[in-house]
């Protein structure tokens, strides 16, 4: 059985393009798992508090797949800065020279977290620190996983020397990733859920910007950002005739924040009511694909363990049509009562053994100590590599079977077993071919 015969047209990659698809895969993990860990620390990670000046406003009109921007430039001593922030780019535009500003900075990044001008604290806008940390730990695994790819699997390729439980490190490091994102899914939307069905506080607040389809209101001295097209264009009325009649009075609105997390849920305006929270099917969405997520990990698992059970079964039934001695070691025997073929010459066991013998000993694979516990599991699949089970459990059975000591099996499968256990290493098809002979003189 020739490579072609396995596989016609497969383009095998060698263990060096292995090992530098490997790295790439390694850096690209540390790369993501850099990106976002390095937004978490500037998120959660101490802060230094600044005086600064107002260098420049900078607006910055949206385009396609470009957004708005409102930036106010601020340097101070040692350092400059910018924050994204229409409040406090509105707050700014009507005064005069360079206002003195507290720029509230993180010490690990640097970035501009918090600007405090009259008593009013404006908030950059930021990314989710619990994505992010999901961004670091994906990252993490994917690099972990690589690594171990790198250092422990492409150096042995083709030695049979990786446990079974080595093999089993990609499934555990993907079903861990499975697990992660399913957790933050159903995470997301039971706080969602909280945030819909928990306790609410009521607050006025002060509308410091409506424009397209946002309004920006002030509670508690914090600027927070509500999308609701219908508020902006109910807002932004009143707020234009304010400007029309030169009105210094500030439209109010009532809000109601949720306990859970801080956030505006619904705002009242002149006897409006604008529901502005993400709504319950929102909140759903990814509860429901969390626990599918979560669902389909455990089916995945819970099959595979099945399908383990039932593959070895099938293994040894396949290889053994009736009860033997020798069940664990993946050979059939024929049934006591029952002669061998007359027409099968037991010798030729005998030479198969010796030629399997050679090909382990030409490729490197012949072991001058057996293992420390006896071979089982069906082609040693249980606690040894099936080149170990091919020396100390074949062969001997093999000549066994020719001394006329053993019966003959009936059956076998070996050389499929070898087409998988081999795949990719053409040095092997010479064994592979040796191993054919071999079912077919079981077979008759």
């Amino acid at each position: 059985m020739t490579s072609s015969a396995r596989g016609r047209g497969r383009r095998r990659t060698s263990p060096r393009t292995n090992r530098i698809l490997g790295v790439i895969f390694v850096l690209a993990g540390l790369g993501i798992a850099a990106y976002d860990g390095w937004a978490v620390a500037g998120a959660i990670g101490p802060r230094t508090t600044a005086d600064a000046h107002v260098v420049e406003l900078i607006h910055t009109p949206g385009g396609y797949r470009t957004p708005e921007t409102w930036t106010v430039d601020l340097a101070w001593d040692g350092g400059t800065g910018s924050i994204d922030s229409r409040a406090l780019y509105d707050a700014l535009y009507p005064l005069e020279g360079q206002p003195v500003v507290t720029a509230e900075r993180s010490t690990i990044t640097g970035d501009i977290q918090r600007v405090e001008l009259g008593g009013q604290w404006y908030v950059a806008p930021r990314s989710s620190v619990p994505i992010d940390l999901a961004g670091t730990a994906f990252g993490l695994l994917v690099a972990g996983f690589f690594a171990y790819f790198v250092v422990r699997v492409v150096p042995r390729a083709g030695k049979a020397e990786l446990s079974p439980r080595a093999l089993l490190v990609a499934p555990v490091l993907i079903g861990a990733v499975a697990i992660l994102v399913g957790v933050g899914l159903v995470a997301a939307g039971v706080q969602g859920l909280l945030v819909n069905f928990g306790p609410r506080t009521t607050a006025n607040a002060d509308v410091v910007a409506a424009k397209y389809n946002y309004v920006d209101v002030v509670v508690d001295g914090t600027t927070n950002r509500v999308i609701s097209s219908d508020l902006e264009l109910a807002v932004e009325i009143n707020l234009g005739l304010n400007t029309i009649f030169s009105h210094t009075d500030p439209v109010i609105v009532a809000v109601e924040r949720s306990s859970a997390d801080g956030s505006i849920e619904k705002v009242t305006y002149d006897g409006q009511s604008y529901d502005v929270g993400p709504g319950l099917p929102n909140s759903l969405v990814p509860l429901i694909l969390g626990l599918l997520d979560l669902g389909f990990v455990a089916f995945v698992v819970i099959s595979s363990r099945r399908a383990t059970r039932v593959a070895a079964v099938r293994t040894v039934a396949d290889a053994m049509p009736a009860a033997s001695p020798n069940a664990a070691s993946g050979l059939a025997s024929a049934p006591a009562t029952a002669a061998p073929p007359p027409a099968v010459d037991l010798a030729a066991y005998g030479r198969i053994a010796d030629r399997i013998e050679a090909e382990l000993r030409r490729l490197g694979w012949w072991s001058a100590t057996p293992p420390a516990e006896p071979v089982a599991g069906p082609f040693g699949e249980a606690n040894a590599t099936f080149t170990q089970w091919l020396q100390f459990v074949l062969c001997p059975r093999l000549r066994e079977v020719a001394a006329g000591t053993a019966l003959a099996p009936r059956t076998s499968n070996v050389s499929g077993k070898a087409v998988r256990e081999f795949d990719g290493q053409p040095e092997a098809d010479a064994l592979i071919q040796v191993l054919s002979d071999l079912d077919h003189l079981m077979e008759g």
